[in-house]
């Protein structure tokens, strides 16, 4: 499905929702997003991330808790972002609670400070409208930071934390 086709000077864009269907795609995204941040796998933890990617995808298309979107140019993508769902509690009788989680931004290198990846991130929020998302989080880089602010993202005051189990 395309979504927008943006045609710049020298450049012809096309924005599309990814779907089920676009599978092997996601999986390459994933690893390529991972890999640009510089994570390193051997060729079996390669294959079980793939595999896991792939189980992934599939149970969360099939949940609708996902969205994904893509900048491509002939048939190359250029830039996506990925958008996972979820419900909280409700905040008002009767109506549930819906968020999103930004994660796997990503434009290519040599695709990079072209604005690709705010023209993904207005198509996938446009989305996320759509479907009764009320709110997105995201854990920026300080690199993406700008970008964020920019597209209306603000900080709040609160420590990040986690704890791994393993």
């Amino acid at each position: 499905m395309i979504f927008v086709r943006i045609n710049w000077e020298d450049f012809d864009m096309t924005i599309r929702k990814l779907s089920i269907e676009d599978l092997a795609l996601l999986t390459r995204l994933r690893v390529d997003f991972l890999l640009d941040e510089e994570a390193a796998f051997s060729e079996s933890e390669l294959i079980g991330l793939q595999q896991k990617c792939k189980e992934f995808f599939t149970a969360a298309f099939e949940a609708n808790r996902f969205i994904a979107f893509a900048a491509e140019e002939n048939g190359e993508v250029l830039s996506t972002a990925f958008l996972g769902i979820h419900e909280k509690p409700p905040r008002r009788a009767g109506v549930p609670f819906r968020m999103g989680t930004l994660y796997n931004v990503m434009t290519y290198k040599e695709h990079r400070r072209r604005g690709l990846a705010t023209q993904v991130l207005k198509a996938l929020f446009n989305e996320a409208k759509l479907v009764g998302i009320e709110s997105v989080d995201l854990w920026a880089t300080e690199e993406g930071k700008k970008l964020y602010e920019t597209l209306g993202f603000f900080s709040i005051n609160c420590t990040p934390m986690k704890i791994n189990f393993e």
